[in-house]
């Protein structure tokens, strides 16, 4: 049924894996990848590291125990969390003790349907671990949809310091995030 929107002599297979190879992902409006393949891609780099869970555990009443692939271990309290609505379900203690890490490490999940993205978490783990500085560092490219590159642009930064900043490898100066907010404040009108 699908075959018949592809065009003879392409090997779908193999040019999805050959993308993959090299690492591209969305994000950057650039072209690259073979034959500049697709706008809006980037090169993935080591630079930029993918966050993943490796075990959660929790703890009454609202509180989590989790253990990122990195190695960083962070007890994060969720109570300003559980009073929204959506996660009624997870006031119960029984439920709340459910928790189980999602698919890939990408989220924790309930039984009862709730779920927390990774995402989220790392920034929560950055505030326990305390690292707010890089949170809002992340918080802003994120609300911005800003890529290391298109940062680094922005901000007259190599994406190598980006990256350090966005991985909370090293702390992001007061300077940096006031460049932040003047951006935010420029590009507003």
């Amino acid at each position: 049924m699908f075959r018949q929107h592809r065009v003879a002599g392409i090997d779908y297979w193999k040019r999805a894996r050959v993308c993959f190879e090299i690492g591209m992902r969305l994000g950057s409006g650039k072209q690259s990848g073979p034959r500049g393949a697709m706008a809006g891609i980037e090169r993935m780099s080591t630079e930029e590291k993918l966050r993943t869970i490796a075990a959660v555990k929790a703890k009454a009443p609202a509180c989590l125990t989790i253990k990122w692939s990195g190695g960083i271990d962070a007890k994060i309290d969720l109570s300003p969390i559980l009073r929204s609505k959506a996660f009624r379900a997870l006031r119960d203690p029984d439920e709340f003790a459910r928790v189980r890490v999602g698919e890939w490490g990408h989220s924790i999940e309930w039984p009862s349907g709730a779920e927390l993205s990774a995402e989220t978490l790392w920034l929560e783990t950055l505030s326990a671990t305390g690292r707010e500085d890089t949170r809002t560092f992340l918080e802003w490219r994120l609300r911005h949809g800003l890529s290391l590159s298109k940062t680094a642009d922005a901000l007259g930064l190599s994406r190598r310091m980006v990256a350090y900043y966005s991985n909370g490898e090293k702390p992001v100066p007061r300077p940096i995030l006031l460049a932040c907010k003047g951006w935010e404040v420029s590009h507003a009108a």
